[in-house]
């Protein structure tokens, strides 16, 4: 094995009020810093149009790894700088994202290989939803939790591809997205923890025991047989309604347990074709309403929602329709 350093630079991530900082993740080092003329790059960005539109460069990044040659070295560098995408495109609300990578020998100033990242470029974008002085501790709280918690990772990726990466989606889009990113969640951790059955293997047994002499004598043949004995063991998962009020509550946002039931009405009328009953102005506010609710999950999933003063005033807001 030997020493690599690999050297990129960071797009649209946001080091207002922050340093230099390494962060740490598989075991692996990653130090950020702002470049130079961050801070009148800052205000650019933040008062001139064509900044604001455009993705721009904003910090250095320096990955520390072990590895049996330079390819490898980056192989390993960039999935896992895709992990720290993913959370730093839910802190900000936009796309951020590495540049090309360049693989030196730990020591030395020549470069041994190159990787280039090209490839599809989501929203550009200002500021975050997390203060930029809290990312570090974001960091270090919720890249464990990518691989620990079930169902965070491919929930993040969902809510992701439809805000920071697509962020014009409309609600027969978006809806469907956002929901399949909660019901992973609150699959996903069900499943992990044993809440995922209502009856056990043993009880649709003897059901399907004391019913199937009744069956034969009305005369039901077995195909339609078959198809009640699959129903008893759908019978016996908790709907999803039930899981996703169990998950908000599990993260203590019981108060929002009432909101779930619509957001489902309005998943599965867009799915399946029917028109929404509220006006279309209801329906915008409605998954308005569920984005924020994503949103406060995935940081409470990630480890940081609660802490005093880390958030954007809308995000810390009881009221889900804050702006």
């Amino acid at each position: 094995m030997a020493q690599f350093r690999i050297e990129t630079q960071v797009v649209n991530m946001d080091f207002f009020r922050l340093d230099w900082f390494q962060s740490s993740h598989r075991g692996v080092a990653v130090e950020f810093s702002p470049i130079a003329n961050y801070h009148d790059l800052w205000r650019r960005i933040h008062f001139e149009e064509a900044f604001r539109e455009s993705h721009v460069v904003t910090g250095n990044v320096t990955v520390f790894v072990d590895s049996v040659g330079p390819e490898e070295a980056l192989d390993s560098v960039e999935k896992l700088l895709n992990d720290y995408e993913h959370l730093l495109m839910l802190a900000h609300y936009h796309d951020v994202f590495f540049c090309e990578l360049s693989c030196f020998e730990k020591n030395s100033n020549q470069v041994v290989a190159v990787r280039n990242t090209d490839g599809r470029k989501g929203e550009p974008g200002s500021g975050c939803l997390l203060w930029a002085e809290f990312v570090p501790q974001f960091l270090t709280a919720a890249l464990p939790k990518l691989d620990g918690t079930p169902g965070f990772r491919w929930a993040l990726y969902w809510y992701n591809e439809v805000t920071s990466m697509n962020s014009s989606m409309v609600p027969e889009i978006e809806v469907p997205s956002l929901w399949t990113a909660f019901e992973s969640i609150a699959s996903s951790i069900a499943t992990a923890f044993g809440k995922d059955k209502l009856l056990s293997d043993m009880q649709i047994g003897a059901l399907k025991n004391r019913i199937r002499p009744t069956l034969a004598q009305m005369g039901f043949d077995k195909i339609v047989r078959g198809q009640i004995y699959g129903q008893l063991k759908a019978l016996s998962r908790p709907s999803i309604l039930y899981l996703g009020r169990d998950l908000l509550k599990s993260y203590n946002f019981g108060q929002y347990v009432h909101e779930v039931e619509s957001f489902y009405r309005l998943r599965n009328d867009i799915v399946h074709g029917r028109s929404p009953k509220p006006p279309a102005k209801t329906v915008i506010e409605r998954m308005f309403r569920f984005r924020r609710l994503l949103q406060k999950l995935l940081f409470s999933i990630g480890g940081i929602y609660g802490m005093a003063g880390a958030f954007r005033a809308p995000i810390e807001s009881q009221d889900l329709s804050a702006i």
